[in-house]
């Protein structure tokens, strides 16, 4: 009875464990406020502020990524994420699916020793591990194209300010208070710091593209940094940007149309199918039977 008690429990925790991993908590407003403050201050400074179980979970975190850290940790910015609580849940998610394995192995009865033990928490443990490392970058895709698209509707403001006879500066600032959520406040950000740092606002779009991984902002500080300080060439290049990020959406949209309407083949072709076999069992039947 004790020893089925303990293994539900096991169960339990395992899973719980592993859901928490893999399906983390939205981060709260306090935590992102947390996380701005302390945007300028050394990684290790702010690890050394945690507990020691945070502490291990970023050491294991950064041992196994290497040199794909600078990738995590692009994800994790543009998620708005820290990269200490990712750490946490892919640790929670390795602890539950190494327990959770073990536990089925003990139940079923596959496992009989004690190094069969170790081997399947070992495999458990890496496979869920690694599982919350799937979901960031489906979020980071989402978020980068998200971006993708604020910025384009970003570029087509500016350029209709300009045209209307405003500055570049201006513009900018203006498009960023027309739009609305969190792409247009980091745009606008990136613009007032690089204006406190003396700096010109595409410098500032430039370390907000590498720290976001967000390649089209990238190109934009790239062409407006070519496009130096004269008015009309950046008027110019804001206006190619804007035309060229509306035919890349349009290409887009209609790509994803046509793979929409070539899925919707395969349930047709499964109905179909079915009304076939459902018309013709009683003869194969028939034919079978005689």
């Amino acid at each position: 009875m004790i020893r089925h008690f303990l293994i539900g429990a096991g169960l339990g925790l395992g899973l719980w464990l592993l859901l928490r991993g893999m399906f983390p908590a939205p981060t709260t407003l306090a935590e992102r406020l947390r996380r701005h403050a302390a945007m300028d201050i050394d990684p290790t400074t702010a690890t050394a502020m945690g507990s020691l179980r945070a502490r291990a979970a970023l050491w294991l975190l950064r041992a196994v990524k290497g040199e794909t850290i600078d990738q995590v940790e692009s994800d994790v910015d543009v998620t708005g994420q820290t990269l200490e609580a990712h750490a946490l849940d892919k640790l929670n998610a390795g602890l539950g699916g190494g327990g959770l394995l073990a536990v089925l192995g003990v139940m079923f009865g596959v496992i009989g020793s004690a190094v069969a033990i170790i081997l399947v928490v070992a495999a458990g443990f890496i496979g869920g591990y690694f599982l919350p490392d799937i979901e960031l970058r489906r979020k980071a895709e989402a978020r980068r194209e998200e971006f993708t698209e604020a910025l384009n509707a970003f570029v087509r403001l500016v350029a209709v300010a300009i045209s209307g006879g405003g500055g570049v500066n201006s513009a900018m600032y203006d498009a960023t208070a027309i739009g609305g959520g969190w792409c247009f406040d980091a745009l606008a950000r990136s613009i007032a710091e690089a204006t406190l740092h003396g700096e010109s606002p595409w410098a500032g779009f430039d370390r907000l593209g590498r720290r976001f991984g967000v390649v089209p902002l990238i190109e934009l500080a790239g062409a407006l940094s070519l496009a130096g300080t004269s008015g009309a060439r950046v008027t110019e290049t804001l206006k190619a940007r804007a035309e060229a990020g509306r035919e890349r959406e349009l290409a887009e949209a209609m790509t994803n149309a046509e793979k929409k309407s070539e899925s919707m083949n395969i349930p047709v072709a499964a109905m179909v199918l079915g009304w076939v076999g459902f018309m013709g069992y009683p003869a194969i039947v028939n034919l079978l039977g005689a």
